[in-house]
């Protein structure tokens, strides 16, 4: 899931290797020597995976892990790889073996954003939000994340409420605010799952409701949302009953794990006791 291959990358790989694989990356290297660009692209996020989970590493090994992903990438994108495109551009907008260029990544995301590439469109409409390579365009990023929930994407859906609930670029409502958040929470996305959870507490677009609330925290925090867990944390704080502060404890605890500062600002609140 990482790495990202398609389905025809799977084939392509199948199809380039006529002897079973070994446990190094010898033949994915000669197959992308070779020309293959789906071994190319196979390399690179193999390379960049294990880059990105080491603890520490040398500047020079950084220097020269990220200068073999720029290049096998570039050579998979040479031959039109639309994901090797798209990190590519992601190589230029973060300087990943070569000079930070926003806008070399931002003309590179709008080409693919063109073949209907969704990453692709979302990081444009990122760079029309922060100006990274572009002119700033808020009204512009709007319209691309707005079609991009219409079209199904969850995290659009997500950004689209937030629209609505701050009132930027769109008049401020509260309903259509929860209306997107429910439809990015029906799909699984956490953060869509804590921010219903959110809106039955404020009473954005519906009625307050706690047990809404702390049912919709739940789906977050289970799904590993050190936001829906921090809040699920708080819920039962506030609450009543004996467990309620061992229940906080617990779910402040996985949220803190996560370095999430303001769970750890809460473990200190209950371990310090009431005030005098």
């Amino acid at each position: 899931m990482r790495i990202g291959l398609t389905p025809s990358d799977r084939i392509a790989l199948a199809l380039h290797c006529n002897v079973p694989p070994t446990a190094d990356r010898s033949w994915l290297v000669a197959q992308a020597d070779q020309g293959c660009p789906a071994a190319s692209f196979f390399l690179a996020r193999i390379i960049q995976v294990h880059l990105d989970g080491q603890q520490s590493v040398s500047r020079a090994a950084r220097r020269s892990q990220s200068q073999q992903i720029f290049r096998h990438l570039e050579n998979a994108a040479h031959t039109n790889h639309p994901m090797a495109q798209f990190h590519l551009a992601e190589c230029h907008r973060n300087g990943i073996g070569v000079d930070q260029d926003h806008t070399k990544a931002a003309e590179l995301y709008r080409c693919l954003a063109d073949r209907g590439l969704a990453q692709a469109q979302v990081a444009l409409g990122r760079c029309y939000e922060t100006g990274e390579g572009v002119e700033q365009d808020y009204d512009t990023a709007i319209d691309i994340f707005e079609q991009l929930a219409n079209d199904g994407h969850s995290d659009s859906q997500l950004w689209i409420g937030e629209c609505y609930r701050c009132g930027w670029g769109r008049p401020k409502n509260y309903s259509r605010a929860f209306e997107w958040f429910r439809k990015s929470a029906d799909q699984g996305n956490s953060y869509g799952e804590w921010m219903v959870g959110m809106c039955y507490y404020w009473g954005y677009g519906v009625d307050k409701d706690h047990s809404k609330e702390i049912e919709w925290y739940r789906k977050s925090a289970e799904q590993g949302n050190r936001y829906g867990q921090h809040y699920i944390g708080d819920f039962y704080e506030r609450a009543d009953g004996f467990l309620k502060d061992s229940e906080a404890m617990f779910w402040y605890h996985k949220a803190a794990d996560q370095g999430f500062r303001y769970a750890i600002d809460s473990l200190m609140r209950l371990d310090s006791g009431p005030d005098p």
